[in-house]
């Protein structure tokens, strides 16, 4: 049997992504460093002959190289790029047989050029392959992922299960890749889904993060999930579109939803329909005002940066969003993407020009701004999340409402399941440690291929 090792990027030391107080630039700040890798979970999950690393330190990941592989897979974000070179190089000059790339930074001349196979989308089938089988479309399961947050001297405070129950998205924004990358949508087995659910009760989280590219798109499929997250007793955060949100509020609201987050992107309807987001601001603000709800936490994803949009123009756009109250704002710099439309229209018409991989992470301008230059702005958007997010506010009005109101609601039931146990459980949780689940009945089938020799993926039983 084939030996395969899929990795992340290394992690250079004190550098760090932090999935919550890079959106708060005032302090104390509480954060949640990135230690897992999802997709690199869901493969070994549904293909267990594999190894994986998950941001290893450059040591740990030379030393695993040096045991010998056939295959070697990295997976690859467009900012990371310059690292992932230097692992290629790396695992060339120790003999490896054979280099895969995949994740959304992979399908691009450079990467392209330095592996022997780029992969786009989930991969499943592809590296299942390699083994003489294939994946049942229906029966792809989910790992077990967790993140904790820290806040003063990094003291562990809250530990949240991580959740994907689908992948891919049906709306086609231009500025997008997921439509681009995953070209089969498809669910996660509810089953598999139930299983991870039921580990993370049982080690005393209560705190779930879906992170979905659109909850809610495929309305059965989501009425059992919610329907599972309320059996749990999970407080539990989610992204979609508003009026998605807007039509399942109130059920979903009474089925744990606390923290929802819609992608905003522009308060203009104009920008909105160039950026083929088909998004009312009239709905943006009817869910400002109807998700006003006891210990709702909402935020909302917001874009500078749009080609018609000058510093002044840009602020007040801002102040507009700022004006509805949302507890979070999250913004970023408007950034092309290869292989989406964005990046052909802003290319043609403007000009793609920062050679620098690493500032393509939607925090830099990486192409010429008719109005505003790249360090403006930077300023510009390290001066909105100020504007916007004030961490006194954040945890005042913010976290303070949403656990005082619930306490409220469940008086020291809700302190003793969702905050004391949550804060003890936390100390005990490792979100390094590789947890997987035996594989469900009929998880896989064997590949077959048809006269071209071209294997069928996803291939019904």
């Amino acid at each position: 049997m084939k030996k395969v090792l899929f990795t992340t990027v290394y992690n250079k030391p004190n550098v760090v992504t932090d999935m919550v107080a890079e959106h708060v630039k005032t302090f104390p700040r509480a954060g949640a460093a990135v230690r897992v890798s999802p997709g690199l979970r869901f493969l070994k999950q549904n293909v267990p002959e594999i190894e994986v690393l998950e941001y290893p330190s450059w040591e740990a990941f030379t030393e695993k190289v040096k045991e010998g592989w056939d295959i070697i897979g990295f997976s690859v974000y467009l900012y990371q790029i310059p690292e992932i070179l230097e692992m290629i190089r790396y695992a060339r000059e120790q003999g490896v047989g054979e280099i895969w790339a995949g994740n959304y930074g992979a399908p691009v001349p450079v990467i392209e050029d330095a592996v022997d196979r780029v992969i786009t989308g989930s991969a499943f089938n592809e590296v299942a392959e390699i083994f003489g089988y294939t994946l049942h479309p229906d029966r792809i399961e989910h790992p077990v992922m967790t993140a904790t947050v820290t806040a003063i001297w990094k003291i562990p405070f809250l530990s949240f299960g991580i959740l994907y129950t689908s992948f891919g998205c049906p709306y086609k924004c231009n500025f997008c890749q997921t439509p681009v990358f995953i070209k089969d949508r498809f669910t996660v087995s509810l089953e598999s889904i139930d299983r991870v659910l039921q580990y993370y009760h049982k080690k005393g989280i209560r705190y779930m993060a879906i992170f979905d590219e659109t909850f809610g798109a495929n309305a059965t499929h989501y009425d059992e999930i919610t329907r599972l997250l309320a059996r749990y007793g999970m407080i539990w955060a989610a992204q979609s579109r508003v009026e998605i949100f807007l039509a399942n509020l109130e059920k979903w609201y009474e089925r744990g939803l606390r923290l929802p987050g819609i992608g905003v992107e522009f308060m203009d309807e104009e920008i909105l329909r160039d950026v083929n987001k088909k998004q009312k601001v009239e709905n943006i603000r009817k869910w400002a005002e109807v998700s006003r709800k006891p210990g709702m936490f909402r935020y909302a994803f917001s874009i500078i940066g749009h080609p018609s949009m000058d510093r002044n123009r840009t602020i007040e756009d801002a102040y507009k969003l700022k004006a509805l109250g949302f507890e979070i704002n999250r913004a970023s710099v408007l950034t092309p993407f290869p292989g989406t439309g964005q990046w052909t229209t802003i290319d043609r018409e403007f000009g793609i020009d920062e050679p620098d991989l690493h500032k393509y992470d939607s925090r830099n301008l990486v192409w010429k701004h008719p109005f505003i230059g790249k360090a403006e702005m930077l300023e510009l958007l390290h001066t909105l999340k100020t504007t916007y997010n004030s961490s006194i506010k954040l945890y005042r009005e913010g976290l303070g409402r949403l656990v005082y109101d619930e306490i409220k609601r469940g008086k020291f039931w809700f302190f003793r399941n969702y905050i004391l146990r949550s804060i003890v459980s936390s100390n005990f949780i490792d979100d390094t440690k590789q947890v997987y689940f035996p594989n469900l009945e009929g998880h896989k089938m064997q590949a077959t291929k048809d006269n071209r020799g071209v294997s069928h993926i996803f291939a019904s039983s």
